[in-house]
């Protein structure tokens, strides 16, 4: 009963991720197919179906050591609806915009190693999932 669960999308799991950037809109619902290349993914129309609901919790700055400026974060809860491979990652990245902090696939080279600085794990962590009932 429970792979039913999971296979029919009754299960919840939310996430939340520190990203890169100022998230905007506060709430948004990415519905963008992804498609597995191996151990990465990409957007592509061909690929499988895959909806994450972004939420903004906060945002944050953080001043830069080099020029004196100011980097900006958004603390986002993610929720998905289907669970494909790297689908928060990619659709933070490529699909608003806002890469998450030290994640090492889908962002620029130079900002994961100012990332691993102060971050040294992929700022993605599982905070809560739901079941059904299914004791009848």
């Amino acid at each position: 009963q429970m792979r039913e669960c999971f296979h029919r999308h009754y299960v919840r799991k939310l996430y939340v991720c520190l990203a890169h950037g100022k998230v905007e809109p506060r709430e948004q619902t990415v519905d963008r197919n992804i498609e597995a290349i191996g151990k990465k993914a990409q957007l592509h129309p061909n690929g499988r179906r895959a909806r994450t609901h972004v939420k903004v919790l906060a945002h944050f700055t953080r001043p830069r050591k080099d020029d004196g400026g100011f980097d900006e974060f958004s603390l986002c809860t993610c929720e998905i609806a289907e669970g494909r491979m790297h689908q928060i990652r990619l659709h933070m990245s490529a699909g608003v915009g806002a890469p998450i902090v030290s994640e090492f696939y889908y962002q620029k080279a130079r900002n994961i190693v100012e990332d691993r600085r102060w971050c040294q794990r992929v700022f993605l962590h599982a905070y809560a999932v739901g079941f059904p009932d299914v004791s009848g």
